[in-house]
């Protein structure tokens, strides 16, 4: 019983941190460009040669929104 409370607690400071749901990389960019930011770090992964240039290349577009 005490570690189910322990764990929904720090499952509702994980929702309540990180905005409570699933976000894309539109929408976060959308958020930082209304919040007057306009330069962030941001590490994309990738595991196929070329997928790290177009997912670079989405973020470009979403930038320049």
């Amino acid at each position: 019983m005490p570690a189910e409370v322990t764990e929904y607690r720090q499952r509702a400071i994980r929702e309540k941190t990180a905005g409570g749901g699933a976000t894309s990389l539109e929408q976060m960019m959308n958020q930082l460009k209304i919040a007057g930011i306009s330069k962030f770090p941001l590490i994309i992964k990738g595991d196929v040669q070329g997928s790290v240039r177009s997912d670079r290349g989405f973020a470009q577009q979403a930038l320049d929104r």
